[in-house]
């Protein structure tokens, strides 16, 4: 039963991303970026009930364009990086050319990043601070990649000191999956493909995979070490199992 519905999610992922990619330059074109928006919205709870990806949400999403900053425990993830309005997400440049994935995300404008490349993470920072001037908002990953779940990855410096620059205002988001099948982590040294492969076909074949994300205020960063500093708290409090849920203004206060 369990690889009849993998089989069906993945044709069916595999038509929506494809949609997505075709369909999504057309609807800019014809209607502009907020109607392109509100269709990729809908591509989104189209996956979400594909997946069966049931999201709770604690706390609001900002008011005003911002850089989101969340946890990257799963590459579920990029069914959650989004914002009331259109939003700019930073990727592994190594999944653009991804048939199908890769196609959709080069649709909704996504910007590319090299993860391993110092030059190339700070090319990135101009267009993030366009896109906020274009009044959207930026979602990005400050570990750069995957993690196990349990514990934030090692976080970089870099887009702390950027926001705290331009002074934009950041929301910290966190993410925590009840199921810690949904979470990746791999040494990317050999073996990826493959392995992440044998990952994603285990979560099609999941009956339900549940997601919490937590909303920080959001602020404007004054000392980029101390944003970076309660971002990491910011993520452990909210993966631990044991504490109860409460509104994000109770939790952290900024």
């Amino acid at each position: 039963m369990s690889s009849l519905r993998a089989i069906w999610r993945l044709t069916a992922a595999c038509w929506l991303f494809a949609a997505l990619a075709l369909s999504l330059p057309l609807v800019r074109l014809a209607g502009g970026p907020l109607r392109a928006h509100r269709f990729f919205l809908g591509w989104i709870g189209a996956m979400h009930r594909l997946l069966n990806l049931k999201v709770e949400r604690i706390g609001a999403l900002p008011d005003e364009p911002s850089i989101l900053m969340g946890n990257h425990p799963s590459y579920l993830d990029i069914f959650l990086c989004y914002d009331r309005r259109p939003t700019a997400i930073v990727a592994a440049r190594e999944f653009k050319w991804f048939p199908f994935i890769g196609w959709a995300a080069q649709a909704i404008g996504t910007v590319w990043v090299q993860r391993k490349c110092p030059e190339s993470r700070k090319r990135i920072v101009p267009c993030i601070l366009d896109a906020l001037r274009a009044q959207r908002s930026a979602f990005v990953f400050p570990e750069g990649r995957t993690t196990d779940g349990v514990l934030p990855n090692t976080v970089r410096l870099g887009m702390f000191k950027a926001a705290a620059e331009a002074g934009v205002p950041v929301t910290y988001v966190g993410i925590r999956y009840g199921n810690r099948k949904a979470a990746y982590f791999h040494d990317l040294k050999g073996g990826f493909v493959p392995h992440l492969l044998r990952h994603l076909w285990s979560l099609l074949c999941e009956p339900q995979i549940d997601v919490s994300l937590r909303y920080s205020r959001p602020q404007r960063l004054t000392c980029p070490e101390r944003g970076m500093r309660r971002f990491e708290n910011f993520v452990r409090w909210h993966l631990r199992r044991d504490v109860p849920l409460q509104p994000a203004h109770a939790v952290y206060r900024g």
